[in-house]
């Protein structure tokens, strides 16, 4: 397993208590970058493809936040988890953040507490492409949930915005006319107009924030979520 760590000095030697030595503990194999992300996307791109991207930011949360906004739209993470160490004084900031890490961890670091991280987040991971969970982008859908989460963050979603937002991302690019979309999210029984469908997707589209733009109006026709550039 390669992990890539993003922290304030890529050079210092792993001591007790830090990632370093965690991962080290683990076995893992680590590639560090510093905050300004020189060589990022070389280590993210070199072979084997790392597994997790940690952000090293105990006692700087606002940085670790800033950095995390910064690579969830970075090309070359598409589809990989972020784990942000922090420090426990701070646990109040990120619960606040708009943005927020897949998982975090405390410092210091302690190596069982980590492994155990590891295995939920990559199990968590692994469900991504089957037919319960899809993921575009930042956003994560859970079918069986019935939760959307975008960077890290809960939509408050009604059952027809989640139902019109899971329908879109099921289709992969292809465009659905109003009336799939109504027979789909409201049911074959449902007796309202199609222009139902625009309404519920404004809505939609104003709770996305970035991700709005990439449900497209097809002119005449209907609607459809645009994937991210790979």
């Amino acid at each position: 397993m390669r992990v890539v760590i993003v922290t304030a000095d890529p050079q210092a030697p792993s001591i007790a208590g830090s990632i370093g030595d965690a991962l080290d503990d683990l076995g893992c194999s680590q590639t560090a970058v510093n905050f300004d992300l020189e060589g990022f996307s070389r280590a993210v791109i070199a072979p084997p493809r790392p597994t997790l991207i940690v952000i090293d930011t105990p006692g700087r949360i606002l940085s670790g936040l800033a950095l995390l906004r910064k690579l969830r739209i970075h090309e070359d993470v598409h589809g990989l988890p972020f784990l942000m160490v922090v420090d426990p004084k701070e646990l109040g900031s990120l619960a606040r953040a708009e943005s927020a890490p897949d998982d975090v961890i405390l410092a210091p670091v302690l190596s069982t507490e980590l492994h155990a991280r590891m295995r939920l987040i990559d199990r968590r991971f692994a469900d991504f492409e089957n037919e319960e969970r899809l993921q575009v982008g930042d956003l994560v859908i859970d079918m069986s949930g019935y939760e959307a989460v975008l960077s890290g963050r809960p939509l408050d979603l009604t059952r027809q915005e989640f139902e019109l937002l899971s329908c879109l991302a099921s289709a992969s690019g292809r465009m659905l006319s109003r009336e799939q979309l109504l027979e789909r999210a409201w049911g074959p029984d449902y007796d309202g107009g199609a222009r139902t469908v625009d309404v519920h997707i404004r809505r939609l589209r104003s709770k996305l924030g970035p991700l709005a733009e990439r449900i497209e109006t097809v002119r005449g026709g209907g609607y459809r979520m645009r994937a991210p550039q790979r």
